[in-house]
C-alpha cells in the first residue's frame, strides 16, 4: 500500500506541534512554580532565621554537633566502610548544604536590614533626639542585624567543620581501601583451603537439610505446607511451562519474523526484541520458582540466605544470557548484533554464558557466608572458583571478536576502542586469577567483578543506542519512501535550509550523551563510590563556578539552552503562519512579506537570547559596558559588516534577486542559492559555491536573467562559404528554429545575413525560448539540426582560407639555379608573387 503524503504530513506535524505544546507547557509551569518559589523562598529563609535568632541552643545546633561527634568516634576507630560510615558522610553533607543555605537566608536578613535600617536616616548626632518609634525601631533593627550576622559566622564554622571531618573520613576510607587491598590472605594454593571449603560446602547442606527435616517433623508447619503445596505445584508448573513452551514459541515467532523481514535496521530490532523476549521469559521463571520455594516454607536462616544469593546470582546471570543472545544471537545471524560468522557467535555466546555462570557461582557461595561464619579459606577458595570460570570466559570472549579491518575515520576510532577494550579483558582476565591465586581475594574480586558489571553496563547502553539508530533508519528509509510521492503532490512547504532527515540524526547523538549522563554515577556505584559520593559531586556541580559576580552552574546554562530553544521554536512557528497563512491574504508584495518575516526571526531570537541571559542570573546592567564596546566597534572594525547587513536588508525588502534566479555578478554566473542577512551564496555551473557579500550586490552591476521571467534569447552564430545562396540558407534557419519545442512562436524566430567576412558569409538565428535554464541544451539542438539541413541542401559550412599567387618568378627560380648549378637564371619580366584572399579578383589592387 502506497503511504499517503498528506496523511503522514499530518501526522507527523499534529506529533511536533503535540510535543512542542507539551514541552512549552512544562517549562512555562516550571517558570510559574521557580518564580513562586523564589518569592517565597526569601521569608522561609527569613523565618527560619528569626526562629534561630529565638535560642542560640536550637535543636539544629545540638544536632550538628552530635552528628561531629560520630564523625570523630568514626575517625578515631578508623573503620573506613559500612552503612553507618556512609551514614555519618551523608550527614555531614547535608550539614554542609543546610549551612549554606543559613548562611544565605542571613545575608539577606542582613542586606534587607539594612536597607530598612538607611531608610530611617542616619542617627541623630550627640545633643540630638528623635522619635521614641523611631529609637525603638532603629534599636530592633540593630539588634536583629547583629543577630544574623551571628548566626551567620555559627553557620560558616558548621561548615568549615563539616568540610574538615569530611575530609578526614575521606582520608580514613582511603586508608582502609589500601589496607584491604593490599592485605594478604589465605591461598587458594593450599590445599587445606580446600578442604575447608568442602567442610563449609558439606555444612552447609547439613543445615539445609535440617532446616528442611525440623520444618517438615513440625505438625503445625506441616499443615501450613500442605496448604501451600498447590500454590507451590502451580509456580513450579508455570516455571515449566515458561521454559519450555513460552520461550520457543517466542523464538519461533521471532525466527519467521527475522527471515520476512525487510532490511537490516528491522532484523536488528527483531533481535533486540527477542532479547527481550527471553529477558521476559527468564524473569518469570525466576519469579515463579521463588513463588514456589518460599510458599513451601520448608527453610530458615540458612535456607534464605542461600535463596537470597541464588536469585541474585540468577538475576545476574539473566542479564548476561539476554546480552549474550542479543550480541551472538546462535540461532538467527539475522538478528545478531555482532559483525561474526556463526562459528565465532556460537562461541563468543558460550564465552558470556560462562561469566554469567561464574556471577552466579560466587552470588551462592558469598550469600550464606556470613550466616554459616565459614572460614577465610574457603572464602578464598569459593571466590577463586568463580574468578577462574569467568576469566576463562572473558578471555574466550575477546578471543573471538576478531579484528576488523576500517575504511573510515569513524569506524577507525571505534575499532580502535574495541581493541582497547579486548586488551582490557584479557589484562582482568590475566590478573584476576593470579591475584585470587596469591591470596589477595579482596583485590582480585574488585579487579574481575565490577569490571563484568561494567561491561554489562555498556553492553546494554550499546543496545539503546542501536535501537535508536535502526529505529532511526527505518524512519528515513518510510520518509525517503514518501518523499517521490510529497514532491509529485507539489509540496514545498519544508524548509529548504535543513536536509531531509536531518533532525532525526541528532537522535543517536542525543542518546549517547543521555546514556553517559546516566550510565557515569552507574559506573562510579559500581566501582564502590557511594551515593554520599554522588550527592556530593552533585551539590558541587549544581552550584556550579562563580567567576567574579557571575555564577555559572549546570541549571542556568540549561534553562539557558531551554528557552533559546523554545523561543526559537515558537519564532519559526510565527515564521511559518505568516509566510502561509496571513501575508499571502494581506496582498503585501513578494519583497516585502519575506523582509517582515525574516526581521520577525531576528527580533524573536534576540528576545529569546535577551530573556535566557536574564533567567540564568546574569545582570544585564553589567552589559552596558559590552554594548558601549560593540558600538565603538561597529563605527571603527564593523563598517564591512553593517554594510552588508543593510544590504541584506534592502535586498529582502526590493528583491533584485531571489532564491533561484541565474545572476551573473563579476563574471561569474550561478543559481542565488540563499540570501542571508550578510552574503548571497551562488552556486556556480561547474558545482562550487560563490559566496558574495551583499553590498557587492548592491553597488555594482548584476545580470538576472529570471528576475520577472524565465523567457530568454538564444543567438546562434552561423557561417557559409561564398557562393552559397543566401535566400536558402535564412529559409533553412527560420525552418530550424520554428520546429523547435523549446523555441516560442512570439516572439518568432528571425534570421539575419550579417555580414561578408573575409572566408565566410556570416548569418545570425536569434529565437526567443521558454526558460533561459535550458540555453545551451537549445543552442547545440539547434546547431545539429543545422548541421544536418545545410548538409541535405550542399550547403557547405565556412572555413577560413588563403589562395597563394606568385606574381614574380624570378627571384625563386635564382635561388633555385645558384643552390642546384651554381649560376643564376636570367629573369622573366612580369613574374610577381601574389598573395590575395580567396575568391579576390584579378584588377584588385
Amino acid at each position: 500500500m502506497k503511504p499517503d503524503p498528506e496523511r503522514c504530513a499530518d501526522g507527523v506535524g499534529r506529533t511536533v506541534r503535540a510535543a512542542a505544546s507539551a514541552v512549552i507547557g512544562l517549562w512555562l509551569a516550571f517558570l510559574v512554580v521557580a518564580s513562586v518559589a523564589a518569592q517565597q523562598l526569601p521569608e522561609d529563609f527569613l523565618s527560619s532565621v528569626q526562629k534561630m535568632e529565638e535560642s542560640s541552643h536550637s535543636e539544629v545546633w545540638s544536632e550538628w554537633d552530635r552528628q561531629a561527634e560520630k564523625a570523630e568516634a568514626a575517625i578515631d576507630s578508623g573503620e573506613g566502610a559500612g552503612p553507618e560510615f556512609d551514614a555519618i558522610r551523608s550527614d555531614l553533607e547535608a550539614q554542609k548544604t543546610n549551612g549554606k543555605a543559613i548562611s544565605e537566608a542571613a545575608e539577606t536578613a542582613i542586606t534587607r536590614l539594612t536597607r530598612e535600617q538607611s531608610a530611617l536616616g542616619p542617627p541623630p548626632a550627640d545633643g540630638e533626639t528623635e522619635s521614641v518609634d523611631a529609637a525603638k525601631l532603629r534599636g530592633e533593627l540593630a539588634q536583629r542585624i547583629t543577630g544574623a550576622r551571628a548566626l551567620q559566622v555559627r553557620a560558616e564554622r558548621a561548615i568549615n567543620r563539616a568540610d574538615e571531618l569530611l575530609a578526614r573520613l575521606t582520608g580514613v576510607a582511603q586508608r582502609h581501601f589500601l589496607e584491604q587491598m593490599t592485605t594478604l590472605g589465605p591461598s587458594p594454593a593450599n590445599p587445606a583451603n580446600w578442604l575447608a571449603a568442602f567442610e563449609a560446602g558439606r555444612d552447609a547442606l547439613g543445615r539445609l537439610a535440617a532446616e528442611a527435616a525440623r520444618n517438615f517433623d513440625d505438625p503445625t508447619e506441616r499443615g501450613i505446607l500442605r496448604e501451600r503445596a498447590p500454590i507451590a505445584i502451580v509456580a513450579f508448573l508455570f516455571a515449566g511451562a515458561f521454559g519450555f513452551g513460552l520461550r520457543g514459541l517466542v523464538m519461533a515467532l521471532m525466527r519467521r519474523a527475522a527471515q520476512s523481514a525487510g532490511g537490516r535496521a528491522r532484523r536488528l530490532l527483531l533481535g533486540i526484541g527477542a532479547a527481550l523476549a527471553r529477558f521476559i521469559t527468564l524473569l518469570l521463571i525466576a519469579v515463579t520458582l521463588l513463588v514456589g520455594v518460599v510458599s513451601l516454607g520448608l527453610f530458615d536462616v540458612v535456607g534464605e540466605a542461600i535463596l537470597k544469593g541464588a536469585m541474585s546470582g540468577f538475576a545476574q546471570f539473566i542479564a548476561i544470557f539476554v546480552m549474550a543472545a542479543a550480541f551472538f544471537s546462535p540461532e538467527s545471524s539475522a538478528m545478531r548484533l555482532a559483525a561474526l560468522d556463526n562459528r565465532a557467535a556460537v562461541a563468543g555466546y558460550r564465552a558470556a554464558l560462562l561469566i554469567g555462570a561464574s556471577l552466579l557461582l560466587d552470588a551462592v557461595f558469598t550469600g550464606p557466608r556470613d550466616v554459616l561464619n565459614a572460614p577465610a579459606g574457603a572464602s578464598a577458595v569459593a571466590s577463586f572458583t568463580a574468578i577462574v570460570i569467568g576469566a576463562f570466559g572473558l578471555w574466550r570472549l575477546a578471543s573471538v571478536t576478531g579484528r576488523p579491518t576500517a575504511s573510515t575515520d569513524v569506524e577507525a576510532t571505534s575499532h580502535y576502542l574495541a581493541q582497547a577494550l579486548r586488551r582490557m579483558i584479557w589484562g582482568v582476565a590475566l590478573a584476576a586469577p593470579v591475584l585470587a591465586l596469591i591470596g589477595y581475594e579482596f583485590a582480585a574480586r574488585f579487579v574481575f567483578f565490577p569490571f563484568v558489571a561494567s561491561l554489562v553496563l555498556i553492553g546494554v547502553g550499546y543496545l539503546i543506542f542501536r535501537v535508536a539508530g535502526e529505529a532511526v533508519d527505518i524512519r528515513l528509509e518510510s520518509d525517503e519512501a514518501v518523499a517521490p510521492a510529497a514532491a509529485e503532490a507539489g509540496d514545498e512547504s519544508g524548509d529548504e535550509n535543513v536536509a531531509p532527515g536531518q533532525p532525526l540524526r541528532l537522535i543517536p547523538i542525543l542518546v549517547v550523551l543521555v546514556l553517559i549522563c546516566v550510565g557515569t554515577p552507574i559506573l562510579a556505584l559500581i566501582w564502590g563510590a557511594s551515593t554520599t559520593d554522588l550527592m556530593a559531586v552533585y551539590r558541587s556541580v549544581a552550584r556550579g563556578v562563580v567567576i567574579g559576580d557571575f555564577s555559572i552552574s549546570p541549571g542556568a546554562f540549561v534553562a539557558f539552552a531551554l528557552i533559546v530553544a523554545i523561543g526559537y521554536m515558537l519564532t519559526r512557528a510565527l515564521q511559518r503562519i505568516l509566510r502561509y497563512t496571513i501575508l499571502p491574504k494581506t496582498g503585501m508584495s513578494t519583497g516585502g512579506a519575506e523582509a517582515l518575516v525574516s526581521g520577525l526571526g531576528y527580533v524573536g531570537v534576540m528576545i529569546a537570547i535577551v530573556v535566557a541571559i536574564s533567567a540564568a542570573g546574569i545582570d544585564l546592567s553589567s552589559l552596558a559596558l559590552v554594548i558601549g564596546a560593540l558600538g565603538v566597534g561597529v563605527g571603527l572594525g564593523l563598517q564591512n559588516i553593517v554594510s552588508n547587513f543593510v544590504s541584506g536588508i534592502v535586498l529582502l525588502i526590493e528583491r533584485p534577486i531571489k532564491v533561484g534566479d541565474w545572476i551573473e555578478v563579476a563574471g561569474v554566473h550561478g543559481y542565488v542559492r540563499k540570501v542571508n542577512v550578510r552574503s548571497t551564496v551562488i552556486d556556480t555551473f561547474d558545482r562550487s559555491s560563490y559566496i558574495l557579500p551583499n553590498s557587492d550586490l548592491i553597488s555594482g552591476a548584476v545580470t538576472n536573467y529570471t528576475l520577472s521571467d524565465k523567457i530568454g534569447r538564444v543567438i546562434v552564430p552561423v557561417g557559409v562559404a561564398r557562393g552559397a545562396n543566401t535566400q536558402q540558407v535564412e529559409r533553412i534557419l527560420l525552418e530550424v528554429g520554428r520546429k523547435h519545442r523549446m523555441v516560442m512562436a512570439y516572439p518568432a524566430p528571425v534570421a539575419y545575413f550579417i555580414e561578408f567576412g573575409e572566408s565566410v558569409l556570416a548569418f545570425e538565428l536569434r529565437v526567443m525560448i521558454r526558460d533561459i535554464n535550458w540555453i545551451l541544451m537549445v543552442r547545440s539542438e539547434l546547431n545539429h539540426q543545422i548541421n544536418a539541413r545545410f548538409r541535405e541542401a550542399g550547403i557547405e559550412i565556412a572555413f577560413p582560407q588563403r589562395d597563394l599567387r606568385i606574381r614574380d618568378l624570378g627571384p625563386l627560380e635564382a635561388a633555385l639555379a645558384t643552390s642546384l648549378h651554381g649560376r643564376a637564371p636570367e629573369p622573366s619580366a612580369g613574374d610577381r608573387v601574389d598573395a590575395r584572399p580567396a575568391g579576390a579578383s584579378q584588377t584588385d589592387p
